[in-house]
């Protein structure tokens, strides 16, 4: 075994193997160990398939993980069947896992895909909801912002409560940036002359 790896520079996967210490299939990772260049041996690790199995159950019931296009490595529920109905698969292939590729997706009912696409369309109209109601306060609160005069508004001076002090101290920038605001926009914008 060592030996197939002298010529490997990077880890790899070796498959599926049956552990009789286990009793149980795994799957191996074997990385090849080379001190100053010259190789010593290999590192494997190894984890059993029913681990993987409740690892992908995390992700939902109908998660799975294919060696190739015909060999299950791992699926969250293992039993049942797919009773005449019509169901939809996602997946992607993974060809990190040697020999052959990994298949790693998901299935759903098409009856379920229709119940998440309304929920889907109705989040999408409230969202165009929301901007439709946004747009014209936006409007509304520009007309009336460029009214307001912040003249008459004094900055806070110091108080001997903490909290007030701390207050004072933050209005009092904000009100500066308001009324240079209000000097070099708002009124060139009312005298019709960009800012700037």
């Amino acid at each position: 075994m060592d030996e197939a790896a002298r010529g490997l520079r990077r880890a790899h996967w070796l498959g599926l193997v049956w552990s009789p210490v286990l009793e149980q299939t795994v799957t191996v990772i074997r990385q090849p160990v080379f001190v100053n260049g010259i190789f010593v041996g290999a590192l494997g690790a190894g984890i059993a398939i029913s681990k993987l199995s409740r690892f992908v159950a995390g992700f939902g019931s109908e998660t799975f993980i294919l060696r190739g296009t015909d060999g299950v490595v791992a699926h969250s529920a293992l039993v049942g069947g797919f009773d005449g109905e019509v169901w939809r698969f996602v997946y992607r292939t993974v060809r990190a896992y040697k020999p052959e590729p990994w298949v790693i997706g998901n299935h759903s009912r098409q009856s379920d895909l229709g119940r998440e696409f309304r929920r889907l369309t109705w989040a999408g109209a409230v969202g165009l909801g929301v901007v439709a109601l946004d747009v014209p306060a936006t409007f509304l609160i520009g007309h009336f912002t460029g009214n307001f005069e912040f003249d008459g508004i004094k900055t806070l001076g110091p108080c001997r409560l903490r909290e007030l002090d701390e207050a004072a101290g933050a209005f009092n920038p904000i009100l500066r940036g308001l009324l240079w605001f209000e000097t070099y926009v708002l009124r060139g914008l009312q005298a019709g002359t960009p800012p700037g």
